[in-house]
């Protein structure tokens, strides 16, 4: 008997993050002021405001939480006073009743010095918002 992938198709789920990323997440933060880090991440930064969005799809990799502390351990180093953010583009409500997903999501909220955590682009004009002040908030659901 044959078991179906339980965890979806990785290649896929990366053309959609890569497509949700460029065509509605880059756009409008370019809009407002942010840059791309480079072309091989999703992290745009706004110097005015001085503020970090680590864009990524969901918290779905065990590593997740240590390669992001890691990141935002070296940007406070060098860009002093700079807050930090994550913005998972893809909606809670899918992956809400996957344990790995939950774990890693708690222990991303856990980091030191990570200002914001949210699940989905519902509340994108919000979270623009309340990023350019460097509000501390955690919008997930």
């Amino acid at each position: 008997m044959q078991t179906l992938n339980s965890g979806g198709n990785p290649l896929l789920d990366r053309e959609e993050a890569i497509e949700r990323f460029n065509t509605i997440v880059e756009p409008v933060f370019l809009k407002r002021g942010f840059r791309r880090l480079n072309l091989r991440s999703q992290i745009l930064i706004n110097d005015e405001t001085k503020s970090i969005v680590h864009v990524t799809s969901a918290p779905s990799q065990v590593k997740t939480p240590n390669d992001l502390k890691q990141k935002i351990k070296k940007f406070n180093k060098e860009l002093e006073g700079y807050s930090n953010y994550i913005l998972f583009t893809r909606d809670y409500s899918e992956w809400k009743n996957k344990s790995v997903y939950l774990n890693t999501l708690k222990k991303v909220m856990a980091i030191p010095k990570l200002n914001g955590v949210v699940t989905g682009l519902g509340t994108l004009t919000q979270v623009l918002n309340k990023v350019e002040v460097n509000d501390q908030f955690y919008l997930v659901g």
